[in-house]
């Protein structure tokens, strides 16, 4: 391929036909197909008897063009210019192809520094063990987002204890509010009661039952990068389940590695029926959205050693991914799983009780010290 400077310089020699244009079902086939290469391309649109197409189609093959497989460009517009298409191609390349040995964002974020290699101060400690002190298991340690933590909840982080919804939700809550305003805009958090609430016993799978939980915060789901919905399975296990708009992936993130396609598949039916009633149509696309269960051995979870640490896990991916979040924000690369749990280890976890039970005390998350950055922000 050419340098940009020539790139350029032809693509400034196509003379196309400014009143020609290309119907959005077009566009989209030639994306379904995921098009790679510049001659698949024009014998797509020789097809459509283009003849501004067909007077450059060498040129074209010569430029070695990749079309992008996003489609943000043609969503909402029913038809598209021609001459719109071509600048299109060209802010393409020249955002995204001129490092042909380009590594997602999350392969070049360290975020080993969120896990604690220590355990707590001796003064740190001395402030943990006077709540144990106390004999009243009901007593309220503090509150946190308009919740109660009791003193029973606090010991649901000892080891060898099952956490509780009240330690997931509030940890839950710190990791969002500690990242900026403009990347909190970029995630949504679920209390670990929805699921509950959308799947009962008595009425099974009901969307009205929560209909209104976003609608009334004027939250639209569908503008969010990650979306996550802590579960608590029978009040036995914990997993989380993540949405991906803008790759669209439903994944599940399990220390057990189990199965978990009936509740992921509630969180899809959710998705649709939530897209349904905020945009009065289908949600598009619905074949090209992939779903990574549990016992997927791409996602790359950690596994827990025991039968108890599910719950801390599960606060450790929410803590990683929403910094991940901040750490890349403004970028539109895939989340590489693998990189962002490398840190995170069944071994890690009694001094990670320790340390959530520390930040829930303090109202922050460790390190206490440390800002986390962002080089797009």
């Amino acid at each position: 391929m050419g340098d940009l400077k020539e790139l350029k310089t032809k693509l400034k020699e196509l003379e196309f036909n400014k009143t020609q244009i290309i119907d959005v079902d077009v566009l989209e086939s030639f994306y379904k197909t995921g098009i790679s290469d510049s001659a698949l391309f024009c014998s797509k649109l020789k097809s459509l008897n283009i003849d501004e197409y067909r007077k450059h189609e060498d040129m074209f093959q010569n430029l070695g063009i990749t079309i992008d497989s996003r489609k943000e460009y043609v969503i909402d517009k029913p038809h598209l210019n021609l001459k719109e298409l071509e600048l299109k191609y060209l802010n393409e390349y020249t955002n995204s192809k001129l490092n042909t040995d380009t590594k997602t964002i999350s392969e070049e974020i360290d975020l080993s520094y969120l896990i604690p290699n220590k355990h707590v101060s001796k003064e740190d400690l001395k402030l943990i063990d006077r709540i144990y002190s106390g004999s009243d298991p009901d007593e309220e340690i503090v509150e946190r987002f308009n919740a109660s933590i009791t003193r029973h909840c606090f010991k649901t982080l000892s080891l060898s204890k099952w956490v509780n919804d009240e330690i997931i939700n509030c940890y839950a809550n710190l990791c969002w509010k500690r990242n900026s305003v403009s990347v909190q805009k970029q995630s949504y958090l679920f209390s670990s009661f929805f699921l509950t609430t959308l799947v009962s016993v008595k009425d099974g799978y009901k969307f009205s039952n929560v209909s209104r939980w976003t609608k009334k915060f004027k939250i639209d789901l569908f503008n969010k990068r990650l979306i996550f919905f802590p579960i608590n399975i029978n009040n036995l296990h914990w997993i989380l389940i993540c949405v991906d708009i803008m790759f669209k992936q439903v994944f599940v993130l399990d220390s057990l590695h189990s199965r978990q396609a009936d509740r992921m598949n509630y969180i899809w039916n959710y998705l649709k029926d939530e897209y349904l009633n905020l945009n009065k149509s289908d949600i598009p696309d619905q074949d090209k959205w992939e779903f990574l269960d549990g016992n997927d051995t791409s996602t790359n979870v950690p596994r827990q050693a025991n039968s108890d640490d599910c719950g801390v896990f599960v606060c450790m991916f929410i803590n990683l991914l929403m910094a991940f979040i901040q750490k890349s924000a403004g970028s539109n690369n895939k989340l590489n799983l693998k990189q962002i749990f490398s840190s995170l280890k069944a071994v890690d976890m009694p001094r990670i009780r320790q340390q959530i039970q520390l930040d829930i005390l303090k109202s922050s998350v460790f390190p206490f010290d440390k800002v986390i950055p962002s080089d797009k922000v």
